[in-house]
């Protein structure tokens, strides 16, 4: 798994709503928040999908971009949304670029990919934080609110 202080790419990703990005545009972004996550409609994902989504107003309003990211279909991804009216997009990483890029696949089980959360400072196009718990659901959201707040500080 990719940890702070690890240089990324400049790699571009679709979401599953159809827009595509690169890692390099987002540069006017505090932080760049990308999330991992075993499944869409499982008790665990849809539990820290909703710890995001209940932060969005206070991310956003730091400056940071969030991005949740699973091996699921983007058409089941756009029905997660939906019913859980996830405000930010969800990428479908089919060909497991992403999950591969972090270093977050696993080599075999019920679950393909691990449960991490990586802030990325932009414009060092590096990781400012990256963390991984299987069981609290809600630290994902807080520490990355936590981390893009200081990039803002440090970029104030």
């Amino acid at each position: 798994m990719k940890k702070k202080g690890d240089q990324l790419p400049d790699f571009s990703f679709k979401t599953s709503a159809g827009e595509t990005y690169r890692l390099s545009e987002l540069k006017d972004r505090n932080g760049v928040i990308f999330f991992f996550y075993p499944g869409d409609f499982t008790p665990g994902c849809t539990k820290e999908v909703c710890y995001f989504r209940d932060s969005f107003g206070d991310l956003q309003q730091e400056g940071a971009a969030i991005f949740g990211i699973s091996l699921d279909s983007d058409e089941k991804h756009e029905k997660f949304r939906e019913a859980y009216q996830l405000p930010f997009a969800l990428i479908a990483d089919h060909d497991k670029s992403l999950s591969k890029t972090f270093g977050v696949l696993r080599l075999g089980g019920f679950l393909k990919v691990r449960r991490a959360t990586f802030v990325v400072d932009p414009k060092k196009m590096e990781i400012a934080e990256a963390f991984s718990n299987e069981f609290n659901m809600h630290v994902h959201a807080e520490r990355a609110l936590e981390i893009v707040k200081v990039l803002k500080g440090a970029a104030a």
